[in-house]
């Protein structure tokens, strides 16, 4: 056996302390683990806030939100400081309220109210522009509670979510046709045109080049006389 002797004073204020210190970030120190059960149950009653026989009788709408419910949410087996959360469907006002049952040996158990929650704002989300429209679907609420380790209840946080659905046709981005750069024209250049000197003294009238004679060809052949010529030359001189 340990040998452990406890202050009653100190070691309430000691426990007390470390469990402040884990409780909030400005202190860093050892991790103590305490586990503690609630003495009793918690069951949440959720109702229409503004609730009549009629809505009694119409406890379901056309979509199938069921307006009344009943839920236990915390047991005698949880542990103080656990936090919850209830989602439903729901498109009213609402009214949350926390009951303290505490089982019986006998008989039934007795409920005890805790507090009290309206929530009117929720129906202000259900009949926006957004939830009004045909593809957009019922309003989701979400309630988040904790049981303290001083055993309150508390709803800690309250989220509408309201999903639309939107149809997009997106369209391939057209592909830009790469031109090429155009060769470069190679243009021949002009042929230069003949220049013709008209002599300021011409009167217009057509004029006769005379024709130059032709000059005589070396390579003409010898007529019959000439080479009669020549023949006759040596017989001479003998």
């Amino acid at each position: 056996m340990l040998n452990v002797h406890l202050n009653g004073d100190e070691s309430m204020a000691f426990g007390a302390a470390f469990i402040a210190a884990n409780s909030s970030s400005s202190y860093k120190v050892r991790k103590v683990f305490l586990t503690q059960h609630p003495e009793f149950e918690v069951k949440v009653r959720i109702s229409p806030l503004n609730y009549t026989a009629e809505s009694e009788s119409q406890s379901e709408s056309e979509e199938g939100i069921n307006y009344n419910r009943e839920v236990v949410l915390y047991k005698q087996s949880d542990y103080l400081g656990q936090k919850k959360t209830v989602n439903l469907n729901y498109d009213k006002g609402m009214k949350v309220e926390c009951f303290k049952v505490t089982p019986q040996d006998e008989g039934e158990a007795i409920e005890e109210l805790l507090v009290t929650y309206d929530l009117d704002e929720v129906e202000k989300y259900a009949t926006n522009e957004i939830a009004l429209k045909a593809n957009s679907t019922t309003p989701k609420v979400s309630l988040s509670f904790e049981l303290s380790r001083s055993q309150f209840i508390k709803l800690k946080q309250v989220q509408v979510k309201i999903d639309e659905t939107v149809v997009e046709e997106i369209k391939p981005p057209a592909k830009e046709k790469v031109v090429p750069p155009e060769a470069e024209k190679v243009v021949p250049p002009e042929p230069e045109k003949p220049k013709f000197e008209i002599d300021p003294e011409w009167d217009g009238r057509q004029m006769e080049v005379p024709l130059e004679p032709e000059e005589n060809q070396s390579d003409e052949t010898p007529t019959d006389e000439s080479a009669n010529a020549t023949d006759s030359e040596p017989a001479a001189e003998e």
